[in-house]
């Protein structure tokens, strides 16, 4: 009895012998399988980025001269064209923008605002200039009026035209027939009036070395000054957005004020990091400044007291004029017009957020939204592994192989009737979904099971000798 029982604690400790030996062989073949994995798909997938703000150029046009000013309507970009004029974009694709209606002007065509079927110029020297644009390929000039000064700065705001006019302050111009514009009201008290917005009863006037001046306007003809922040940069552009406004102010940068109190606006904040601020447009909360020869920075003003410079891309011009419009920024610069996409990246795959809900329904917060081991970035385009294939679906052409196995195995992601041919017997694609992973693993498991087999038996061989071996001995 004493033997039967010494041998079966021999045959025990050999089964559980086994099992350790069987589990370390199994371990091993699977990490080595999925590194093997990541190491093939590590050619073509690219890591997930930080969180950034992306701005990437994606069309250009331009015809030689310097542009100051553009305002985006609709299908159409207008931009101001220094000496040629009024120049009229066809941005329907923005890769591909095209000029299809100009307008030329007796001065100098500096800045544009856009109203309904009109289009109000500010040039320069010749003052104020009304186009009819209701058929943007031909653009007629319909009504004008000048008192001599620059005109450097338009806004339309019902049926008056506000012109920032250089040294002769704001004009306010009565535009209810475009075909006779006449001024009615005027206010001056020094500086440079360089560019203005309108914001209900107040017009926020961009004024040289006098910086803010706060205008209330609830009478048109007959304008009062009743707020001030001095600027000194100078002063070239303005922008309001609720209760702060943002000022483009040259050599001191970007400057926000408070103007919850028109009569009383406060300077709550600041960024500056050289160049020469000369244009600012605000959207959510960012601030895009023209900022000359540093190009375009974009600026989080989600805290208008702490401004972060969160974006910067440095145009080949010197950048003058900035427009944005839903996700995409529209830079004036002495090259002509440059369209950007622009936009917060969260999750780091290359896609703006507002791309990945409203264009490929992805999800902004998930950078790889089909779980296949491709960012959604790089499956939209043909980037790194050459191929466009759907964010939302890890087997885009239905062939029961992932993108990430065929592109790795180096076949076509978007073609049903090319996959993996070792993993299937016939030349028909078969829609039972399968994997590298799954495939490697199922081997490594028969392997191991052999193994046990191999070493239980050894094991069992060997102490059955041990045993006869004592017994003669004994």
């Amino acid at each position: 009895m004493s033997y039967l029982f010494k041998k079966r604690n021999y045959f025990i400790s050999c089964f559980l012998l086994s099992l350790f030996f069987t589990s370390l062989v199994f371990s091993v073949g699977i990490n080595s399988s999925s590194a093997e994995i990541q190491e093939q798909q590590s050619q073509f997938l690219l890591p997930a980025g930080e969180p950034q703000f992306i701005l990437e150029e994606i069309g250009q046009v331009s015809d030689g001269g310097t542009v100051f000013h553009v305002f985006v309507s609709g299908a159409y970009a207008y931009m101001t064209d220094n000496t040629v004029g009024l120049e009229i974009i066809d941005i329907s694709d923005l890769t591909a923008p095209v000029e299809v209606g100009q307008v030329s002007c007796e001065a100098s065509a500096v800045d544009v605002f856009v109203s309904g079927d009109y289009a109000y110029m500010a040039e320069g020297s010749a003052g104020l200039e009304i186009i009819n644009v209701s058929d943007p390929t031909t653009p007629v000039g319909i009504g004008q009026v000048s008192d001599g000064e620059t005109a450097d700065g338009v806004f339309v705001s019902g049926d008056y035209a506000y012109v920032a006019d250089g040294y002769d302050g704001l004009e306010i111009i009565d535009v209810s027939d475009p075909t006779a514009p006449v001024e009615v009201g005027q206010v001056f008290d020094g500086g440079y009036a360089a560019d203005l917005f309108v914001s209900g009863a107040y017009a926020y006037l961009a004024d040289g070395s006098d910086g803010l001046e706060v205008i209330d306007v609830s009478d048109p003809t007959t304008p009062v000054e009743v707020g001030q922040v001095p600027g000194g940069g100078p002063a070239y552009g303005v922008f309001v957005s609720g209760d702060y406004t943002y000022m483009a102010d040259g050599s001191n940068g970007l400057k926000i004020i408070n103007v919850s109190d028109p009569t009383a606006p406060v300077e709550v904040g600041q960024v500056f990091d050289g160049g020469y601020a000369r244009d600012v447009f605000v959207s959510g909360a960012y601030a895009y400044l023209a900022d000359s020869t540093d190009g375009l920075e974009v600026i989080d003003v989600s805290d208008p007291t702490a401004p972060v410079e969160v974006g910067q891309v440095f145009d080949e011009g010197y950048v003058v004029g900035v427009f944005v419009s839903g996700d995409y920024a529209f830079v004036a610069d002495s090259y002509g017009l440059t369209i950007f996409k622009a936009g917060y990246d969260t999750d780091g795959d290359n896609l703006i957020d507002n791309e990945e809900l409203n264009v490929y329904f992805t999800d902004p917060l998930d950078d790889d939204t089909d779980d296949d081991g491709i960012l959604d970035g790089e499956k939209v385009i043909a980037g790194v592994d050459g191929f466009v294939t759907d964010p939302l679906d890890a087997d885009t052409d239905g062939d029961g192989f992932d993108d990430a196995e065929e592109i790795t195995e180096g076949t076509d992601p978007t073609d049903p009737n090319d996959y993996p041919v070792s993993e299937t017997p016939t030349p028909t694609p078969t829609p039972t979904p399968t994997n590298t992973t799954t495939t490697t693993d199922t081997g490594s498991f028969i392997g191991g099971l052999i193994s046990l087999g191999i070493v239980f038996t050894t094991a069992f061989v060997i102490i059955s000798l041990v045993e006869r071996r004592k017994k003669y001995f004994d």
